[in-house]
């Protein structure tokens, strides 16, 4: 029974540590791919933030940031 507990531990481990890797790779990319949105320092800002702070920067960034990339978006398809 505790090893079952100890493989189970480790795959919660496993799983939140690509988590932690993939989630702000995933922002980045967003982050590169979408720079045009950006204003100058905003692109270096994000991309500061992200690696600095991973989750809670990538957090930040899909619920600030990726806003003013779909604002933009939304402003460039209307014009």
């Amino acid at each position: 029974m505790n090893f079952i507990d100890q493989e189970l531990q480790f795959f919660i481990l496993q799983s939140l540590g690509l988590l932690a890797i993939m989630f702000p790779a995933f922002c980045i990319l967003s982050i590169v791919r979408n720079s045009r949105a950006f204003k100058k320092k905003g692109k270096l800002m994000w991309t500061l933030v992200v690696i600095l702070l991973p989750i809670i920067g990538s957090f930040l960034y899909l619920s600030i940031g990726r806003d003013q990339v779909l604002n933009t978006e939304v402003r460039s398809d209307i014009r």
